[in-house]
């Protein structure tokens, strides 16, 4: 096992405090704060929005352009995909087709 820095406690202490932060939920929270501290200095809101992507193959027709459509392989067709982020609030955002 590797030793921590010489400056630092036996490993075994170290541990022992990180097992009792983390069921605490001090590491949560820490790791919580942080990330909301980062997201604010990036100019975006301390609260992320889930959001759900999914993609969806449109068939092709023979007179699409080859080199905008390519082949599903799972579905057997000639297609585009066409991507889709939804968030929580339920407002769809296409964000773009390609082959």
């Amino acid at each position: 096992m590797a030793q921590p820095a010489a400056d630092f406690p036996p490993w075994r202490t170290v541990h022992a405090v990180f097992a009792r932060w983390y069921q605490d939920g001090d590491v949560h929270a820490v790791h919580s704060d942080l990330r909301d501290q980062v997201r604010q200095a990036e100019g975006w809101d301390a609260d992320p929005t889930p959001a759900i992507i999914d993609s969806q193959s449109v068939r092709a027709a023979e007179t699409v352009d080859a080199d905008s459509r390519g082949y599903d392989a799972g579905k057997k067709v000639a297609s585009r995909k066409r991507h889709v982020i939804t968030v929580a609030r339920r407002l769809a955002r296409p964000t773009a087709q390609h082959p």
